[in-house]
């Protein structure tokens, strides 16, 4: 039988298996005779199967979230464990129908004037019945979120057509058979325009829904797409600086690694600004405390500063290694709960120690630069 999925593991395997093969040939020592054109080969080779794997992923995924929006099955959101949502829910909403229907019947007779009651009834049930379709929403998808399911077009789309739906049709019955009740306790002919406008009110309201969620749910297919797509551009965001940071020391392919002129300090492969800012950033937390340590606090704000800069994601500004395993990171969180890691803020926050160890060597090091770009002359002079 065909498997998509396990054809999609397999070449993804094979392809990582090749990264891994290429990563132990370039940490190896580098031998006399060995060219800079057969490293650059080597790092084109493997930044070509990086982008081929975040594609085959991004490819997976989108098959899997369309695999589960055709197979949804409404029998699939767990009722007990929605009922003690919904039930909790209903009972609030009740108690505050006969809060405000007292509270109007008091106002309208207060003030005198009978005329006023159904506007102000109308008003506060469309309101109410609004609410409670908002918060039954919010309980379906909560219930999903806590079954570990992705929100769903066709779950969206569900929930409208039945929850939603179900709600609103019977708000709207029942506050016409509540009119019909108090229309014989005092004795009145039924306001056969009032009912009319009530209808017309609610069939507003149900159409509102159905273009909000129907909305939500373009969204969520949209958000699909994006999220499978995102490893790639993950992937590919520092090919370019990655090639020129491993060659950075080699000006022509065709001459020995061993005869290469020195140069001053390791070339940059990152904007200038960045470099300028991080490392400003990174001296002047130093300076505060007076000493080479950098709190974590410190480096929260630091990242902040990035991102409001517009640095991200890290990934493009980390050096080599580092960023090489935030990318795995991301590409194997890219459907979690904590999702990829496209921000300074997130990766202190969320990331493992070696990401942040990266970026400090990585603030470390610009500071160095900042502050040593004077000693390097520059070319010409």
């Amino acid at each position: 039988m065909f498997d998509q999925d396990e054809n999609f593991r397999m070449a993804i395997r094979q392809k990582r298996a090749r990264m891994e093969e290429i990563n132990l040939i370039l940490a190896r020592p580098v031998m006399k005779g060995v060219t800079a054109g057969s490293i650059r080969r080597l790092i084109e080779e493997r930044l070509h199967l990086e982008e081929a794997v975040s594609e085959l992923e991004a490819e997976r995924q989108r098959l899997q979230f369309q695999d589960a929006n055709n197979s949804f099955r409404w029998e699939d959101i767990d009722q007990p464990l929605l009922t003690s949502k919904t039930f909790e829910l209903a009972r609030e909403m009740h108690k505050r129908a006969n809060d405000g229907e007292r509270r109007i019947t008091f106002e309208a007779a207060q003030s005198g004037n009978s005329s006023g009651y159904l506007p102000r009834y109308f008003d506060f049930h469309e309101q109410l019945a609004d609410e409670w379709a908002e918060k039954l929403y919010a309980a379906y998808c909560q219930t999903w979120k806590e079954q570990n399911r992705p929100l769903l077009p066709a779950f969206i789309r569900a929930v409208r057509d039945r929850a939603i739906a179900e709600l609103l049709a019977a708000r709207k019955s029942s506050v016409c058979g509540q009119l019909g009740f108090r229309a014989m306790r005092i004795n009145e002919p039924l306001n056969a325009h009032a009912i009319g406008e009530w209808m017309r009110r609610m069939d507003r309201l149900a159409n509102r829904w159905q273009r909000k969620l129907e909305g939500e749910a373009v969204a969520a297919e949209y958000g699909a797409v994006k999220q499978s797509g995102f490893a790639g551009s993950i992937a590919g965001s520092g090919e370019h600086a990655e090639l020129e940071d491993s060659l950075g020391i080699a000006e022509s392919p065709s001459r020995p690694i061993s005869e290469e002129p020195r140069k001053c300090g390791r070339a940059s492969v990152r904007p200038d600004r960045f470099v300028g800012v991080a490392g400003s950033l990174w001296l002047a937390a130093r300076q505060k405390n007076g000493s080479a340590k950098v709190s974590n606090g410190q480096l929260r704000e630091i990242a902040s500063n990035l991102d409001e800069n517009q640095f991200v994601p890290p990934a493009r500004y980390l050096e080599s290694d580092c960023a090489m395993k935030l990318k795995a990171f991301n590409s194997k969180n890219s459907n979690s709960k904590t999702g990829p890691i496209m921000t300074w803020s997130q990766l202190v926050t969320f990331a493992d120690k070696d990401h942040v160890r990266g970026m400090r060597r990585l603030l470390s090091r610009c500071a160095a630069q900042t502050t040593n770009i004077s000693i390097c002359p520059a070319s010409g002079n």
